[in-house]
């Protein structure tokens, strides 16, 4: 009988593993280049690394993997994504020698199987310029046990043993393991009142919070904001469930104002996040940042917060 442990958070394993697709470069020549062994190889007859449409991969094309798994004993993602960060610094401009002979991609999957359906994960301002240094996309790929269901017949049905990443979705087309996309500015204001920043940043906001100001919810009860806040966020502009539009909607409006955005933290205003918020069709998958997007993301030097959220299968 096979049995799954999951720890605090509900989660059954986790891991990030860097995948480059070599095309025209041989699986010797790779590990030769980079001096890192993989962890384990692969090839576009492996059903699991074919895609369809625009994201199909050309037969008898080698991809060559490095995870986290066996070198990082805890289930904390920020520790695998520091461990492939580390083991890759060294040997970027490796990456880079292989991108030029024809490599298709370098993309790092961070991999989660949660039974509670659902994960949270930090991404650091740092860790987003190491990325963007290595020149890697990343993309999560959160697996949901649903409620109700076996996790250990669901983490089996799931690309579990071993592990097999999703296949490419093309970019700019709705993402069918998508539910519902949003990636949401939050801006902590301290003793600045939120016009403030709106003068500043010349755009206006989704919505604020102003420090002691009453309101009243949907329910009928009221609250004391307690802090200066301005928010901006994709949903109610992007009509999409692919989470990269969202994410090109958002640079757009903040990348061209990193120097205002700059004058905010010369004032003193130091809390800014992004929070990513992506939920599930189906109970798996997730968002995807190409690596023009984490370029972009890394010359704002904003930490990311990406939840994810599955609610099974039922419509209602």
């Amino acid at each position: 009988m096979i049995t799954i442990e999951e720890d605090e958070n509900g989660f059954h394993r986790v891991l990030a593993e860097l995948r480059i697709d070599l095309g025209p470069v041989s699986l010797e020549e790779a590990t030769t280049v980079l001096g890192i062994r993989p962890t384990r190889t692969g090839d576009a007859h492996d059903s699991h690394l074919q895609a369809d449409g625009a994201g199909e991969r050309a037969a008898g094309q080698h991809v060559w993997f490095l995870s986290s798994e066996e070198a990082v004993s805890g289930r904390d993602m920020a520790q695998h994504i520091d461990w492939l960060i580390e083991a890759l610094c060294p040997v970027q401009g490796a990456l880079r020698q292989l991108r030029q002979a024809g490599a298709r991609a370098t993309t790092i999957t961070c991999g989660i199987w949660s039974a509670y359906g659902g994960a949270n994960v930090d991404l650091t301002s740092q860790q987003i310029s190491k990325l963007k240094e290595l020149g890697v996309g990343l993309e999560f790929d959160i697996i949901c046990s649903a409620p109700g269901r076996d996790p250990v017949m669901i983490a089996l049905a799931a690309r579990c043993w071993p592990y097999q990443p999703p296949a490419p979705v093309p970019r700019g087309t709705d993402d069918p393991r998508c539910e519902r996309a949003d990636v949401h500015l939050c801006i902590y204001l301290g003793a600045f009142d939120p016009s403030y920043a709106t003068e500043v940043l010349g755009t206006v906001p989704t919505s604020t919070r102003q420090k002691g100001r009453t309101v009243t919810n949907s329910l009928g009860l009221v609250r004391t904001n307690p802090l200066n806040a301005w928010f901006l966020s994709s949903e109610p502009v992007v009509l999409s469930k692919e989470f990269r539009l969202h994410m090109d909607w958002m640079l757009d409006q903040i990348h061209p104002r990193q120097g205002k955005i700059q004058a905010l933290r010369d004032d003193g205003v130091q809390n800014f996040k992004l929070n990513c918020y992506w939920w599930s069709a189906s109970g798996y998958g997730g968002p995807i940042l190409e690596r023009d997007q984490i370029s972009r993301l890394a010359d704002l030097a904003l930490d990311c917060f990406f939840s994810f959220s599955s609610y099974g299968l039922d419509d209602d």
